[in-house]
């Protein structure tokens, strides 16, 4: 049996709204439906790679585009002053560079050239 530790007597920086985490898990799902479908779509004439268009690819894609990043926006609004004021600001940011724009950049600056240079928009 699993054991229940009171709210109370748990430290607030433990103390996890799974509201919160169920919602960022659906929308991490949803990003993921709304990349799958790109391949099928004729809204994302950027996309590296497509196949036979499908409408229902296009509707999801427009569907899911309204609000899926929002809400992602939201919940990591939601959780940012807690974890400012837990690490600090230097810690916050270096953690934030680390895990954001290192991974960003690599894509900017490696995968895409390769990326393109593979459908021959490079030279």
């Amino acid at each position: 049996m699993v054991a229940c530790t009171p709210i109370a007597s748990t430290p607030i920086a433990l103390v996890r709204v799974a509201f919160l985490d169920h919602i960022r898990y659906l929308m991490v799902l949803l990003v993921v439906i709304y990349h799958s479908v790109a391949a099928y779509s004729t809204v994302a004439p950027h996309w590296a790679y497509h196949d036979t268009s499908f409408l229902a690819a296009d509707i999801i894609r427009e569907l899911l585009d309204v609000f899926m990043m929002p809400v992602l926006f939201f919940v990591a609004g939601y959780f940012a002053l807690p974890s400012l004021e837990k690490k600090g600001l230097w810690a916050f940011l270096k953690d934030k560079i680390a895990r954001l724009l290192v991974p960003w950049a690599l894509a900017v600056l490696i995968f895409m050239p390769l990326v393109l240079y593979s459908k021959g928009c490079l030279p």
